[in-house]
């Protein structure tokens, strides 16, 4: 078995310590490069400031009133207010927590692939998971995802260790409690470190209690389960009660329910670190780099199957390996998708801690090359594509560019001027934009134009919104009176093309253009905006 013989692989410390030290370092710099790459080039999207202005509101709001507002645990909220007093609150600076949470993912990748088999499979898994685009993008990205992986990787740990202390010929339950102690306190965070975390908690006891019939030492495996159950549930049981309140939440409404075509996509976007689907849906992509891009992310794919065969190949008898790389992210990702049938939960940031299992099984299937020159040109191939994939990202242009809009807005508004943000079921344009980057004095008359049909729902965003700059509601025939004043009405709507709210909007815009024209309109990915006047 894999676990059993690692605890020769383990032993004095030899030459090769040397090296492996200088490969994580190499590592951890070349993905400090990529996920430092551009960080604060583009503007803050909606959610980003969402998470801003959200943790500027204090610990007495996130830990009281706040939790039964938004749907997302406040462990990152709560870094992110400590973070922020430290080094304050622009983009380089918030996104930098995400990118320290992701660097130190990194070396615990390493460690559970060399618990679970050794040090190449280690190192090559860390490789996999430095270079992912996936996880660079996440990384600099202003939100809870780069915390939930990192809790993530410390509750493998621990998984890892029981499984280690259940092979070795050590007798007695304290080797197995204190391989326990990363599980029961990483799962505890992960419980407050996104709404998501139960289904890894749950996906992971049931991988354990699978696990009893093939081990060796049931017993104490169960028993050492049970009792790690009963301390994360005595620690989360604030947050569950959150959670069974906000089943039914607002905030959750856009997420779109599962099709065949939405999980193939998700799925390979998890396994190639690229989804297909952002290089498709970019409509200013040339078309050779659309075909480019194809290339390499099948590639790519084909020779990661391939990998993962060989993996299977070796490792199917080996049961603890095979529970941590196999069994897991199965039930993982059937229970995500059997939740998303009732409330609609699967996304890629949802299924992101999929991929930690993925890099151990393609690590393992490149050490089990015998041939080490072919094993490090494959090594190779996988990585180069990999990071080039994960560098081609950054060509993309930004879904929400608001620092520009923002900027335009002030440099073209004049006194008088009204915006009104459009708020549609399933999208919208928030007040939040304004008050962060709006640098020219007061804010400007802000309101708001509802489109959803019986009303908009009480989002998170809305209540944070209300509370920092307020948006009083305007309807089609009080816009009609403003432009019969000689007022201009401004128009700001966040709707990402070919979205189904686009219905809704299109009577404001008939509305407006039987009433006046547009003197100015300005098309930015997701955003349009534009000003109104007779």
């Amino acid at each position: 078995m894999a676990l059993a013989s690692q605890t020769r692989r383990d032993g004095p410390v030899h030459p090769g310590t040397l090296a492996v030290g200088s490969g994580i370092a190499l590592l951890l710099i070349a993905a400090c490069l990529l996920r430092l790459w551009d960080l604060g080039g583009q503007s803050f999207e909606n959610d980003e400031l969402f998470s801003v202005f959200y943790s500027r509101r204090g610990f007495a709001y996130i830990l009281g009133e706040g939790r039964w507002i938004e749907t997302n645990p406040p462990l990152y909220y709560l870094l992110l207010s400590l973070w922020t007093d430290l080094f304050g609150d622009s983009e380089f600076a918030v996104r930098l927590l995400s990118v320290a949470c992701s660097l130190a993912t990194l070396p615990l990748v390493y460690r559970i692939g060399r618990i679970l088999f050794d040090r190449d499979t280690g190192i090559f898994a860390a490789a996999l998971f430095a270079f992912s685009g996936i996880h660079v993008f996440y990384a600099q990205e202003a939100r809870p995802y780069s915390l939930f992986i990192l809790t993530v990787a410390v509750a493998l740990l621990g998984c890892a260790r029981i499984f280690r202390a259940c092979v070795e010929p050590e007798h007695g339950i304290r080797p197995l409690i204190l391989a326990a102690i990363p599980f029961v306190l990483g799962s505890i965070l992960v419980l407050y470190a996104h709404s998501t975390g139960f289904v890894f908690m749950v996906a992971v006891d049931l991988m354990f209690l699978v696990s009893a019939a093939f081990m060796p030492r049931r017993k104490e495996l169960l028993a050492v389960v049970i009792l790690s159950n009963v301390l994360i549930a005595i620690a989360a049981a604030p947050q569950a009660e959150v959670l069974i309140r906000q089943s039914h939440s607002p905030n959750l409404l856009w997420i779109p329910h599962p099709t065949l075509r939405l999980t193939a996509s998700i799925l390979q976007g998890l396994m190639t670190g690229y989804p297909l689907a952002h290089a498709v849906k970019d409509r200013a992509m040339p078309l050779f780099f659309v075909v480019l891009a194809f290339t390499a992310v099948t590639a790519l794919a084909a020779l990661m199957i391939l990998l993962s065969f060989r993996f299977l190949m070796r490792y199917r008898r080996d049961w603890p390996v095979m529970a941590l790389c196999v069994v897991l992210p199965m039930i993982g990702l059937i229970l995500l998708m059997a939740i998303s049938h009732i409330r609609p939960i699967l996304m890629e940031s949802t299924a992101i801690w999929l991929t930690l299992p993925w890099y151990w099984v393609i690590g393992a299937g490149l050490a089990g090359i015998g041939a080490e020159r072919r094993r490090l040109l494959l090594f190779a191939a996988v990585v180069a594509l990999e990071a080039g994939l994960a560098v081609a990202q950054f060509g993309d242009e930004e879904n929400e560019p608001w620092r520009n809009l923002v900027a335009e807005a002030a440099k073209t508004a004049r006194p008088g001027d009204v915006f009104v943000l459009t708020k549609e079921s399933h999208t919208g344009a928030g007040v939040l934009p304004f008050a962060y980057y709006w640098k020219d004095g007061a804010l400007p008359e802000l309101r708001r134009w509802e489109a959803c049909p019986g009303g908009c729902p009480m989002t998170a965003e809305v209540v944070l919104s209300q509370a920092i700059a307020p948006a009083p509601a305007i309807t089609l025939d009080e816009i009609d009176a403003l432009l019969a004043q000689g007022q201009r009405v401004w128009i700001i709507s966040r709707i990402p093309p070919g979205s189904e709210d686009m219905a809704e909007i299109e009577p404001l815009y008939r509305n407006l253009d039987r009433a006046a024209h547009a003197t100015a309109a300005y098309h930015w990915q997701n955003l349009n905006f534009g000003y109104w006047q007779r």
